[in-house]
């Protein structure tokens, strides 16, 4: 959104007011200014000109993760419990990791059918990827 906002020409303090109008809060669970729009697109710029090749293991907030995958923060905190998705404790903070790769299958278990007493495929719940701490 702040990327399509941006592009449409608008200015910072009209992109924080929006997400804030929406309903969006900083990873600080604050509002969000100009200042916070303004590092967050240099932070998108500098992701852009990374190589595919060259990227690191992607962390993600519960927030954020729950949010790119449309899920409740609940949900994903299940499925962290399950061991269907790969997380770290950090100070009192989850950190889950998911590449391009690992999103798509997250993706496809947030599509799959559960009703009834339908059984979750295993290549659904296996994670593809190990997270940095366990490949130290």
């Amino acid at each position: 959104m702040i990327q399509r906002r941006k592009g449409e020409g608008k200015t910072h303090a009209e992109v924080s007011a929006e997400l804030n109008r929406v309903g969006y809060h900083s990873a600080r669970c604050r509002a969000f200014t100009p200042v916070i729009v303004s590092s967050l697109i240099k932070q998108f710029r500098a992701e852009e000109n990374v190589k595919p090749e060259e990227r690191e293991l992607a962390s993600w907030g519960l927030r954020d993760l729950a949010h790119e995958l449309g899920l409740r923060k609940e949900t994903l905190n299940t499925w962290r419990r399950r061991g269907w998705v790969h997380a770290t404790k950090e100070s009192t903070r989850w950190t889950f990791w998911a590449d391009e790769e690992e999103l798509k299958r997250l993706r496809k278990l947030v599509d799959h059918n559960r009703r009834g007493l339908q059984k979750t495929p295993t290549e659904l719940t296996t994670p593809i990827i190990n997270h940095p701490q366990k490949n130290a």
